[in-house]
């Protein structure tokens, strides 16, 4: 059998099971993030199984989802059009766990497997949302975008007490930010959703 995501097919191309990720109160949910447990449901027999791992369990499946997760995103770089070499297998695997720290989930399904973040776009969702929370002023707009982008190529150097960074690190610190995910993916034209869409749904 072949795992397609959210769903398993058997060589005939017939959908066998359904898997869902849940979150703290059994709900089925699509971010990663939110999710706390995960089900298989045998399409034939109607039949689920959760699961919410804990103790030992968690560190082993983690080993065994982060050795996978390389493997992954080594080949995507690998396979990919640029045909990335070993340098760029590394970054690559470097960033995405460099995310994971930050509490960011990229999903291939709906992002694309070897989906590149755009660090120009990126610099500028980040800018943005800073001028908006007070903390960049439109005079300093200009270099503040300069000094993003550079971080985002490059990395950051230690400063004082704060620690160096490289260009993964300083990546997954902006993406984690509030506010500058969603900015992003609204810059790339990308739908976003925001609390005023509960109104649909109350």
């Amino acid at each position: 059998m072949t795992d397609q995501g959210t769903t398993t097919t058997d060589v005939a191309k017939r959908q066998v099971a359904k898997h869902s990720l849940l979150d703290a109160a059994g709900a089925v949910v699509e971010d990663m993030e939110k999710a706390t447990a995960c089900r298989y449901q045998d399409i034939e027999t109607g039949s689920t199984f959760d699961y919410t791992p804990s103790g030992a369990a968690k560190d082993m499946l983690a080993l065994f989802g982060a050795r996978t997760l390389m493997t992954n995103e080594a080949s995507a770089i690998r396979n990919g059009k640029e045909a990335g070499d070993g340098a760029a297998q590394m970054a690559a695997i470097a960033e995405r766990f460099a995310g994971l720290d930050n509490g960011i989930w990229v999903d291939r399904t709906r992002e694309g497997v070897g989906a590149k973040v755009d660090k120009a776009v990126l610099a500028s969702a980040a800018v943005e949302i800073g001028f908006e929370a007070g903390k960049i002023a439109e005079e300093k707009k200009g270099d503040a975008y300069a000094s993003i982008l550079k971080a985002l190529e490059e990395g950051k150097p230690a400063a004082g007490e704060r620690k160096a960074q490289t260009a993964a690190q300083a990546m997954a610190t902006i993406r984690a930010i509030p506010g500058v995910q969603e900015r992003y993916a609204k810059l790339q034209g990308k739908t976003t959703r925001t609390i005023d869409d509960l109104a649909g749904f109350v």
